[in-house]
Parts: structure tokens; C-alpha cells; sequence
């Protein structure tokens, strides 16, 4: 391990603390338990006796930065190392309790001594950890942390260590977004970041999914995996599926729009009502309504906002208009819209902040939708401006894709629906693509094993995509009968995955029974729950879990009412709230509506 080393190259020409002593760090990670780390010795890196350095620990990712401990004049270890020692020393015992794998006592261990002593350089450096696919990069964290303790910056790099008893500062969590410290007083220094109500950039469980996959991300939360069994939560206000449902920054679950009932014609009735679940009382109360009726996805921004866009209530129409809700005020209101109308597009939150929306039913606005209206064009709006600007276009019209922000930023886009006129209308797509937001630009990212569309994209803790189910649509004319349209629908158990690094597409268990229209979401512990959906004629109400350690999927208890197009957020404490959605009923055949419903219910 280079960096830790007597060379003088990575560390600073200062006096040595003991606690700084490189070898002692490798003995915590290297044992059977955690115990090491918690040893009695107030100042929580004790001096260990050598032990050999893993080859593994070369750690290009610790020599690229040339000098990677800061250079502030220390202080005193007395007035460093023994106060911060016995406050931090308690998170790490109740963050290390609360455990399930070793790789979050590392984890733990690593926030508490990077980030609760603030040094904003190894914050973003840790970060930068986070998404590595390397379980051993949790040792380098662990590495970072305690340099940055030894170096004792205080608030920042500067090496100032005083602050203001009850004074806070902003903070950065794992996730990426902001955060709030509170200082200790007494020379404690500061607080660990309070990241509560965080749920990074992918709050709504969708499919534009967030790189840090545990909501835990201060060790003030105990994010736990789902025992397994459902409850009733009570009701909503309004029956509504194909709605959006996000977990807002309080804790809170804002439900937004959706269908409510059927037109004479067959087309969804949207809605704009919304209400707030808190799952603190396990009760549901009204929220402001929308301007519009809509059913779209939604997500949340880094400011705690919540951006809804198109999609105008259903029918054959989209929208242009786009709308912000603001928790403090309970309220909507517009923002800038979109050149073009759209409806049945994805959406997903960049690095940056900013946000994609890709393809659909898009025409120009106040434009009249066909149904070769389907688009590749894609529109970034930026909440700073509140203003939208056209970027790249995709290779390929699609309609209802799938889109996940992968751990570099970029966005993999898969699947759905595109228009191939004259001799297939509709086809179902195996093609996906990558957008690169640093050049605005489009690139072709293989080919799936199947074409799908109405599935499932998940980011995995290791970077790779788990893409679930779906179904294979195709409606056009028949090679015998030219005039005669027809749609087949097979419905698909399929699984895949896609590894971002080599560009490929690997084939894992099948599911238990063939779905679309389900949801999936990202547990603590890093696997995924499916719920729900539909099997040709019937809802479902079965549930699996996928294990990306093993590749396979294990059952799981069913829900208490089968339904697809439902609502799937995991709250903080890891459990997993479903809302509304459509109820299979029994129609004697192939069904042209199913009803939506008031229920909400909780995996837990």
C-alpha cells in the first residue's frame, strides 16, 4: 500500500500522530468481526504490530491523486483524537450494530472518519468510492477516512477545528445531494451529516435508478431489508393507477395523478389530485392538486421539489407543460415547457441536476398525436432557468423506454415501443442506447436478448443493469391476409443483465412466472423486489426477489390484491410501499380495462 508507507512522497513532512500509523488500518477491515474497531482506546485507530500489504492494495485509485492527505498545520492530538475518539466511537458501535454485511461496518467506519470530521476533500473522494464495483474500495474509504482524521481538518481543509456549539453547515451525502452538520461544541467538532428524507437522485423507485442503494447514508436510519410479509396501510383518497409516487426529503410519500377511470372510448381518465403518505402514522392526507390532469413519472430534484412533465391526462393527447411541487407549501406550480408534447416518455435526473426526457408521442406543441408520432428527440430541462433545450436525438423512435443513469452519468435508455411503417405499425424493440450528457450525444449500446418493452431496469450496487420482464409487442398486417391487423402480446419471465463496462448482455434465471406492468425496486441489501403485474388476461399478485450475488430469484409471501401499473417506493427503513394500481377482475375473457383501486399496502 504505497500510500501508507514511510515514503514521503503521499504524506506530509509533519510530525507522526499514532493514529495515523498506516498498518493499524488494515486490521479492523482484516478481521473475523468488527470488534478491533471498537476498541476502548478512545482515539479509534489504534497501533497495531505490521501485517503484510495485500498486493490487492496497490490502489490505482488512491495514486492518482499526487498528494493525496491535505497540508494544514495540525494540531495536537489531545485536542484532536481523545474528544472526537468517544463521540464518534459511539456512532461507529450503534452504525456497526446495526450491520448486515461487512461491507457496512466499512462503510460506517468510513463515514465517521471522512465525512463526520469534514474534510470536503476525502467527502468527495469517498464518494467517488461509493460507485466503485470493487468491494475492496471500502477499504481504501476506510484508508481515506482515517488520513483525513489525522489530518483533523475540523469543518474543511483548512485545519480550523473550533465551531460554534448548535452552528450547521452543509454537507454532502453518499448519494450526492446536499446535507446538513451540526456542531457538537466543546471541541466534539461536528456532527455527522443528516442526510434523513435523502433518497438520491432516483427517489421514486423507478427507472431511473440512484447509485447509492441504502437509504442509510448517515447511520441515523436503519435501513433493513424486508422480512418478507404485507400489511394494509390504509387507504387512499383517490382510486388511481400508472400514477407517480415519490419519497419527498421529510420522509413523506407524495402520490400524484394517475387514471382513475375509463372514457366511453377506452382511453384513461387522468386525474391531478395528489395526497402525502406518512409512514410515521401509516395515514394518507390531500395535497395540492396539479393544474393538469396527468400520468406521468415523476422524481425529485436536489432542491426537495418534486418535477412532473407531459403526459396530459390520458386520451390520445400529450402535453408540453411541466410542474413543480414544493412540500413546504403543499403546492403546484408550472414551470417551463417542453417545445414538444409528450406522452408516454421517460425522464431521468442527471449528474448534474438537471433533467432528460426522452422520446414518446412527441410533436411539436399544439400539434395533433397519430400514432407515427412516436419520437426520438430528447429535451433537457434545467431547474436553475427553469427552461427546456433540445440535446441529441436518438437512433430510434421509441415510445414507453426504460431509462437508468448509470454510475458514470451517462443514461442507458432500453427497449419499448417504436413505429416501422408500412408492414409493421408497432413493433417491440431489443435495441438500447447510452446518452453521454457531457457531449449531448447518442451511442449504440448492443443489443438485448429480447425485444421487450413495459419492463423493468434496475442499477445494481455493482453498476450493472438488471432489466426483468416485459412484454413482445407486435401489431400489424398478417403476410396472408395484408388487410387484417393483429396484435400479439407474449408475455415475458426473462431476465438480463447489462454490464456498462464491456458493453455486454448476459442472460440470468428466469422469473417464477412471466409479467409486465410490475415494478421493481432496490433493497438495502442490494437485491431486487418484483411485484405484481400482468400474465395475459390476470393481474398478479406473486412477489420475487433477485439476488445479484447468485444470479437466481427466490419467492417471496404475495401481495393481499393483484394489480399492475401500481405505485413502488421504498421508504427509509427499508420497507416498500405499494399504492393503487389495476385490479384483475374476472371478465370471461380478454379484458379491455381493469379497475384501479384505493389500496396501499406495505412489504415489510
Amino acid at each position: 500500500m504505497p500510500v501508507l508507507t514511510a515514503t514521503p512522497t503521499p504524506i506530509p513532512t509533519a510530525t507522526p500522530i499514532p493514529i495515523l500509523t498506516p498498518t493499524a488500518m488494515s486490521m479492523p477491515v482484516l478481521t473475523a468481526t468488527p470488534t478491533p474497531i471498537l476498541t476502548a482506546t478512545p482515539i479509534p485507530i489504534p497501533t497495531a504490530t505490521p501485517i503484510p500489504t495485500p498486493t490487492a492494495m496497490s490502489m490505482p485509485v488512491l495514486t492518482a491523486t499526487p498528494t493525496p492527505i491535505p497540508t494544514p498545520a495540525r494540531i495536537p492530538a489531545s485536542d484532536c483524537g481523545a474528544c472526537r475518539g468517544v463521540v464518534r466511537g459511539a456512532r461507529v458501535l450503534r452504525s456497526v450494530g446495526r450491520a448486515a454485511r461487512p461491507h457496512r461496518v466499512l462503510r460506517a467506519f468510513a463515514q465517521v472518519s471522512a465525512f463526520d470530521f469534514g474534510c470536503r476533500r476525502w467527502q468527495e473522494r469517498g464518494s467517488e468510492m461509493k460507485s466503485s464495483t470493487q468491494r475492496w474500495s471500502w477499504l481504501i474509504a476506510l484508508v481515506a477516512g482515517a488520513t483525513a482524521f489525522g489530518a483533523c481538518g475540523g469543518g474543511d481543509d483548512s485545519g480550523e477545528t473550533g465551531c460554534a456549539p448548535d452552528a450547521t453547515q452543509p454537507c454532502m451525502c453518499t448519494s450526492g445531494s446536499s446535507g446538513t452538520q451540526t456542531c457538537l461544541g466543546d471541541g466534539a467538532g461536528w456532527d455527522a451529516c443528516d442526510c434523513s428524507g435523502d433518497s438520491g437522485p432516483d427517489a421514486d423507485g423507478d427507472t431511473d435508478s440512484d447509485t447509492d442503494t441504502d437509504t442509510d447514508t448517515d447511520g441515523d436510519t436503519d435501513c433493513t431489508t424486508p422480512a418478507g410479509t404485507w400489511a394494509s396501510t390504509g387507504t387512499m383518497g383517490t382510486v388511481r393507477a400508472h400514477h407517480a409516487s415519490v419519497l419527498l426529503k421529510n420522509g413523506k410519500v407524495l402520490v400524484a395523478g394517475g387514471s382513475v377511470d375509463l372514457s366511453a372510448n377506452g382511453w384513461p381518465v387522468g386525474t391531478n389530485s395528489s395526497e402525502l403518505y406518512d409512514p410515521e402514522t401509516g395515514t394518507w392526507t390531500p395535497t395540492g392538486s396539479m393544474n393538469s390532469d396527468r400520468m406521468v413519472p415523476a422524481l425529485l430534484l436536489p432542491n426537495g421539489k418534486v418535477l412532473v412533465v407531459g403526459n396530459g391526462g390520458g386520451g390520445d393527447s400529450g402535453s408540453s407543460s411541466a410542474e413543480l411541487y414544493d412540500p413546504d407549501s403543499g403546492s403546484w406550480a408550472f414551470t417551463g415547457s417542453m417545445t414538444y408534447a409528450r406522452k408516454d416518455h421517460a425522464i431521468a435526473l442527471l449528474s448534474g441536476g438537471k433533467v432528460l426526457a426522452i422520446g414518446g408521442y412527441a410533436v411539436p406543441a399544439g400539434g395533433g398525436m397519430t400514432d407515427e408520432s412516436m419520437a426520438a428527440t430528447t429535451e433537457i430541462y434545467d431547474p436553475a432557468t427553469g427552461e427546456w433545450t433540445f440535446t441529441g436525438s436518438m437512433n430510434t423512435p421509441r415510445v414507453r423506454p426504460t431509462a437508468t443513469v448509470l454510475s458514470s452519468g451517462k443514461v442507458l435508455v432500453t427497449g419499448g415501443v417504436t413505429w416501422s411503417a408500412p408492414t409493421k405499425p408497432y413493433e417491440s424493440l431489443d435495441s438500447a442506447e447510452i446518452y453521454d450528457p457531457t457531449t449531448g450525444t447518442w451511442s449504440d449500446a448492443g443489443s438485448m436478448n429480447t425485444d421487450r418493452a413495459a419492463h423493468t431496469a434496475i442499477l445494481l450496487p455493482d453498476g450493472k443493469v438488471l432489466i426483468a420482464g416485459g412484454a413482445k409487442f407486435s401489431i400489424g398486417s398478417t403476410p396472408t391476409t395484408p388487410s387484417t391487423t393483429f396484435q400479439v402480446v407474449n408475455h415475458l419471465s426473462s431476465a438480463e443483465i447489462f454490464n456498462p463496462s464491456s458493453g455486454t448482455w448476459t442472460a440470468v434465471e428466469n422469473m417464477s412466472v412471466p409479467r409486465s406492468g410490475h415494478t421493481a425496486t432496490l433493497l438495502c441489501d442490494g437485491t431486487v423486489l418484483v411485484i405484481g403485474g400482468s400474465e395475459e388476461v390476470a393481474e398478479l399478485a406473486s412477489v420475487e426477489i433477485f439476488d445479484p450475488a447468485t444470479g437466481l430469484w427466490t419467492q417471496t409471501d404475495d401481495m393481499a390484491t393483484p394489480s399492475s401499473g401500481h405505485g413502488a417506493t421504498l421508504l427509509p427503513n427499508g420497507n416498500v410501499l405499494i399504492s393503487g394500481g389495476n385490479e384483475s377482475v374476472d371478465c370471461g375473457g380478454v379484458c379491455s380495462s381493469y379497475p384501479p383501486l384505493f389500496r396501499a399496502e406495505i412489504f415489510h
